[in-house]
């Protein structure tokens, strides 16, 4: 492929992405600074949120490394996290409920059938899928519940944030994250007996925060939100 048949091919995947995912994830004001995002939270999303928790989520995405939400269910911890994902980036974020059958095809992308037939395996059949979709437009993407994924895939994703990077071999094209946004937080409820355990790889790579049931005093103050 001469250089100018990859920058077309790959001009043609990003106009794809924006075509379908920009109205779903419209830009908002970005808020980078933890004590304004403390109030954006509360007054815009109606989240009670310790801005120590805001300063630790910020300084692990200066550092580049991914969050891992912890904790039962009804803790907020998908809102939260999609909420400070939005507010980092810029634009709303990308939110993934996982399963065990998740793969690259389900994340990343595939290709249609019918188009690959007629056209062969190129941008023409290409599906762009959220989690290269949030590359391209820079911006977060929540991984809800990771616990029920398989290690490979925990691994795949892993080896994107590590590198800002997504290959994608029958294209042979590589995908780079352009700016700061394209971050990551995971959800998980350790207390699930049914879900699988997360590898040591992968939790010494994340910054783990722990959520709990709010105190009878925290919790009225949310519900007057």
């Amino acid at each position: 492929m001469s250089e100018e048949s990859y920058r077309k091919s790959y001009e043609s995947i990003v106009e794809k992405v924006w075509g379908i995912y920009a109205e779903a994830h419209p830009p908002v004001q970005p808020v980078r600074n933890p004590e304004v995002a403390h109030r954006v939270l509360k007054e815009k999303y109606k989240l009670l949120v310790d801005v120590n928790l805001i300063i630790l989520v910020y300084a692990a995405f200066l550092d580049g490394r991914p969050v891992l939400f912890e904790g039962p269910p009804g803790t907020g911890k998908t809102e939260i996290g999609e909420a400070l994902l939005t507010l980092w980036s810029g634009r709303e974020a990308f939110v993934l409920p996982c399963s065990e059958n998740y793969d690259e095809y389900r994340v990343i992308g595939d290709f249609h059938p019918l188009k690959a037939y007629k056209y062969g395996f190129n941008e023409k059949s290409f599906l762009p899928k959220p989690l290269l979709a949030a590359m391209i437009m820079d911006t977060g993407v929540l991984i809800d519940e990771i616990r029920r994924s398989n290690e490979e895939f925990q691994n795949l994703l892993l080896d994107i944030i590590d590198k800002r990077r997504i290959i994608v071999p029958e294209l042979r094209m590589t995908f780079r994250a352009s700016g700061a946004g394209f971050q990551f937080i995971f959800t998980s409820n350790p207390e699930d007996l049914a879900q699988s355990e997360l590898s040591d790889a992968f939790l010494r790579r994340v910054v783990r925060i722990k959520f709990s049931y709010p105190d009878p005093e925290r919790e009225l103050e949310i519900l007057r939100l």
